[in-house]
Order: structure tokens, then C-alpha cells, then sequence
């Protein structure tokens, strides 16, 4: 086997010092992360299109509101987290504090839950290949 196609319902680990997009990553935290299917990516995207009025042609176009697309992305991506504090104090995994995340940790959770999950884990990647003689 060498590709596992995405399920929603199966959460993986990332510590963040895996995560390439990160510069200075935290080896002690770590984040429980929800695979990002093509579904739910649409889900997503529909819930943050309107339609609007074209100025020039007075034709409806759907235009989406990328902000809220990725805040919805990234609170669904982080199922947990172990590690991140606030104020000394280990902090909640809720919507808001994942907001508060650095733009370079959020990009690559996002970037990480859509990959192949032979791609995410290398030890996956190890096993699922055949040895050869």
C-alpha cells in the first residue's frame, strides 16, 4: 500500500519542529490534526462565497472571503494541541486562540492535513512500502 486515501474521522499528530514552513519550531509542541478532504475543503470554501454584483457587467459572481475560508481552516484542521501556552498557563485549543497562531504555523497545518498520508508521516511512508530483496 502506498497511498491511504483522506478520512476525516482519522486524526495524526504533527510536532511542529516537522512542520517545514515553520522557522524556529517549537520541538515540544505538537498538534492533533484533522485531514482535509476535498469535501470538506468545498464545504468550507461554499460557506464563505456570496454572490455579488459585477460593476462593469451587473452579473452575479461568486467572490469569496478568503480571511474567513482560512480561520475556518485552520479551526478545522486542529482537532488538539499540547504545548502552547498563554500567559504561562497551558492554553485552550479553541477557535479563538487557534486565530492567535503564527501565519507560518497555520499555513503549514493546513498544507500538512491535505497531503497524503504517506507524504505527512514518513514512518507511514516507511511502512507501506515493500522491501526489496
Amino acid at each position: 500500500m502506498s497511498r491511504s486515501l483522506h478520512d476525516e474521522s482519522q486524526t495524526f499528530e504533527v510536532k511542529e519542529s516537522d512542520i517545514p514552513e515553520v522557522v524556529n519550531a517549537d520541538p515540544d509542541v505538537a498538534y492533533t490534526v484533522r485531514p482535509l478532504t476535498t469535501a470538506k475543503f468545498r464545504e468550507l470554501q461554499k460557506r464563505n462565497t456570496q454572490q455579488v454584483v459585477n460593476k462593469a457587467s451587473r452579473s452575479m459572481e461568486a467572490e469569496v472571503n478568503g480571511e474567513k475560508l482560512a480561520d475556518d481552516l485552520i479551526d478545522w484542521v486542529i482537532a488538539d494541541w499540547s504545548g502552547i501556552v498563554d500567559k504561562g498557563q497551558p492554553a485552550e485549543c479553541s477557535r479563538a486562540n487557534k486565530l492567535r497562531l503564527d501565519g507560518q504555523v497555520k499555513a503549514g497545518l493546513i498544507g500538512v492535513a491535505g497531503l497524503n498520508r504517506i507524504e505527512a508521516a514518513p514512518e507511514v511512508r516507511t511502512d507501506s512500502f515493500r522491501t526489496t530483496p
